[in-house]
């Protein structure tokens, strides 16, 4: 602790409490965001090259990312959230802190600040590793959350990278940790909340929520709340926004941000997105930057590594935006047809959510032929999780999940037949559903 004081003594001394006088000459400015956050204008981001959060730091490639970094610019967003990896830290400790200080140079000269995500419960495994390459896992793990012990290392990662970006203003806030859950989160969230805010009291602060609710629990600690309004419907937004707005009411009217929304591949379209909260005054983050090497690259995505775009009207409709704030958004896309599995693409000039009520009000007329069973069934996935998150499936969740092991089982069965009654069964049932709910 005291090598720390020291350290941020002599920064501040030579200037580095003042944002300007790390500012070197000739860099594009960094966009102000207003106090609401309304122009918070970000894309998720996880390299192309990297199938995880740990890849992405323990093979890190300051040349990809610094490309990368520039498709997302082009676009005209203003801000990177980025997830870091503790077990990357803790082998490499100064080699970690290097390359993210590296990463923050890299955003800067593209006129583009950052949101680091400090901790992840996704995919909380038990305890993560840094031989993790091959899919994403949890920074730092269960087990670690929930092991007083650890709490002295994850303060040395915490302590590391606040000094590395101590008043630097390409950090535009931290983010203590995405979509917390689990056993004795809370006291975790508690610490590293205040943690960072006696490191860092200038900076901003946020918890990455999943759900809205989880807001209120943390909520007294951070600057900005924020949530992931993930669902096909605008119902999915407007019921989490409007828990937001409340929250956010009884806490001193604290700004609101999306940081995680947006996914194409399972019918929540960036342009959707976007048209509903452009109006709202709410900034938001879209998942995700790169179709790369993730569990997500068939769901979501603006570029290919080469830099080309899958899902064209989204990446536009990022850009009208952005130039509706005074943003630059001049790329000039080429589209990339691609045959992937698993990625669902629009059947219709519609709406994702218009394309889905449609099917649903006109189920009976829908070509069941086999090679389309993959789309119905990813479409009514989806949709229940949709109406799951916006109180549309009270009393029906235990028959929405058992309807949804039978069809995995007639699925991996071949049973075509039983495949299409399923889905027909669950289709006038969403249906039904939507209409009583106020969905459609």
């Amino acid at each position: 602790m005291k090598i720390l004081i020291v350290s941020l003594t002599l920064m501040l001394v030579a200037g580095c409490g003042d944002p300007a006088a790390r500012e070197p000459a000739g860099l594009p400015p960094l966009e102000q965001f207003e106090p609401d956050y309304s122009n918070l204008r970000g894309l998720n981001y996880i390299a192309s090259y990297a199938p995880s959060d740990v890849a992405m730091w323990r093979l890190y490639d300051s040349e990809r990312i610094d490309r990368e970094l520039g498709y997302i610019k082009s676009v005209g967003a203003n801000n990177v959230r980025v997830w870091l990896a503790w077990v990357v830290y803790d082998v490499e400790k100064e080699g970690f802190v290097a390359k993210f200080k590296d990463f923050l140079g890299l955003a800067r000269r593209h006129g583009l600040s950052v949101m680091p995500i400090l901790w992840d419960s996704c995919f909380g495994d038990a305890r993560a590793s840094y031989e993790d390459l091959d899919d994403w896992v949890a920074n730092p793990g269960y087990e670690r959350v929930q092991n007083p012990a650890f709490r002295a290392q994850g303060d040395e990662y915490v302590r590391a990278l606040i000094e590395a970006a101590y008043g630097d203003p390409t950090v535009a806030m931290w983010d203590i940790m995405n979509e917390p859950a689990g056993e004795g989160i809370q006291d975790w969230l508690e610490h590293y909340a205040k943690l960072v805010k006696s490191l860092d009291p200038d900076r901003p602060i946020t918890i990455g929520w999943a759900h809205a609710k989880g807001n209120e629990a943390t909520a007294a600690w951070v600057d900005v709340l924020s949530y992931h309004p993930y669902g096909i419907f605008d119902r999915n937004r407007e019921v989490w926004t409007e828990s937001m707005r409340e929250i956010s009411a009884r806490h001193g009217n604290k700004p609101i941000i999306a940081n995680e929304v947006g996914g194409p591949g399972f019918f929540q379209a960036y342009e959707d997105v976007i048209a509903f909260f452009a109006p709202r005054n709410i900034g938001f983050s879209l998942f995700e930057a790169s179709i790369g090497s993730t569990r997500f690259k068939h769901l979501q995505g603006f570029f290919f590594p080469d830099g080309s775009v899958r899902d064209r009207e989204g990446v536009e409709a990022f850009m009208a935006h952005a130039r509706s704030q005074g943003a630059v958004a001049d790329r000039v896309l080429r589209v990339k047809t691609a045959d992937e599995q698993g990625y669902v693409p629009s059947s219709t000039a519609k709406t994702r959510a218009e394309e889905v009520v449609e099917i649903l009000l006109r189920w009976e007329e829908q070509d069941l032929s086999e090679d389309r069973l993959h789309y119905y069934t990813e479409l009514l996935r989806w949709t229940y999780i949709s109406l799951a998150w916006g109180g549309g499936l009270e009393g029906r969740v235990e028959e929405a999940v058992e309807s949804g092991k039978e069809l995995d089982e007639a699925t991996q069965a071949g049973d075509v037949e039983t495949v299409r009654a399923i889905l027909t069964e669950q289709a006038l049932l969403a249906r039904d559903l939507l209409k009583a709910n106020g969905f459609i």
